[in-house]
């Protein structure tokens, strides 16, 4: 009897589950910076922006703990890191005609260079691969803000600093078949992307960038060949 009920029970809750979303153009993957609340955190006001662009567009948030503390920060991106290979690898299987757009705020920037790069375990961060390469030609844009990972001199760079983050990424041997389609925006004097000391800046890149952030996507969206509404 037990067992007949475990199984009502089961099929109950598969039929109550909402059916998955329909398969759009351009799925956006919006990880929140660290200690945000569940969703899409700063960078939802640029993937709102994205989208308004792009009626055939929609978004997602990153499940992952966004934990900003020292002591948990290591085991936060990797989770994060886990997460978005899993979000971005689900949604390419069920839906294998979209493309998709990598939008991270501070932490969830350093989970974007993660997925295309590696993990950045000569920081002692736990080791993990770069996205599979066929998953990796899905992503057409890729925006990051306020990257603790950030390194001078790389081409997708964009702001005024000129010193490196917190956590500096220096092999990038594995993602430099990405630099067309990042952007990677970080000032001077950001505490985390630019070792700086005025955690200020660090809030203030969507306010500052947005529109150029958007017109950036757009442009990655319409050479990948997916047709933009006419404005």
């Amino acid at each position: 009897m037990h067992s007949i009920l475990i199984l009502l029970f089961t099929i109950l809750t598969i039929a109550a589950a909402p059916p998955p979303p329909p398969c759009v153009n351009v799925h956006l993957i919006v990880a929140r910076q660290s200690n945000a609340w569940p969703g899409e955190g700063r960078m939802k006001e640029l993937a709102d922006s994205i989208k308004r662009q792009l009626p055939s567009a929609d978004s997602e948030a990153l499940q992952y703990p966004a934990y900003g503390d020292i002591w948990r920060y290591r085991s936060s991106v990797f989770a994060g890191d886990k997460a978005m290979i899993a979000a971005t690898t689900t949604y390419v299987s069920r839906c294998p005609n979209s493309t998709i757009v990598l939008l991270g705020y501070s932490q969830g920037a350093h989970i974007i260079g993660d997925i295309l790069c590696g993990s950045v375990i000569e920081m002692g961060f736990l080791a993990l691969n770069p996205l599979d390469g066929h998953m990796g030609a899905k992503i057409v844009a890729a925006v990051s803000m306020g990257d603790p990972t950030y390194a001078m001199g790389l081409p997708y760079n964009f702001g005024t600093s000129k010193k490196n983050g917190r956590f500096p990424r220096v092999n990038h041997t594995a993602c430099t078949k990405y630099n067309s389609i990042r952007r990677s925006y970080c000032d001077e004097g950001d505490k985390f992307c630019a070792a700086g000391f005025r955690f200020g800046v660090h809030r203030k890149y969507v306010a500052k960038y947005k529109d150029d952030a958007t017109r950036f996507v757009l442009s990655r969206i319409n050479a990948s060949g997916v047709m933009l509404p006419r404005q």
